[in-house]
């Protein structure tokens, strides 16, 4: 029997005055289970693409270091 085949949602979004703010997302298949690095590269691109306002670049770099640790 095959593992169920699902998608995973990958977002960079942050809280504001009690809002949240979306600012990208990767869709990765989830055939199964996702292996580590391909959420890593998935988050990698999120923050290659620009999405996130200047002001916050340095604040979603900690994020990802923390993340990849």
């Amino acid at each position: 029997m095959s593992a169920p085949i699902g998608v995973i949602r990958v977002q960079l979004q942050q809280q504001a005055g009690g809002r949240t703010i979306h600012h990208a997302s990767q869709v990765l298949s989830a055939d199964g289970g996702v292996p580590v690095q391909k959420l890593l590269d998935a988050l990698g691109e999120l923050r290659k693409a620009g999405a996130i306002p200047k002001r916050e670049r340095q604040a979603a770099d900690k994020a990802l270091s923390t993340a990849v640790t």
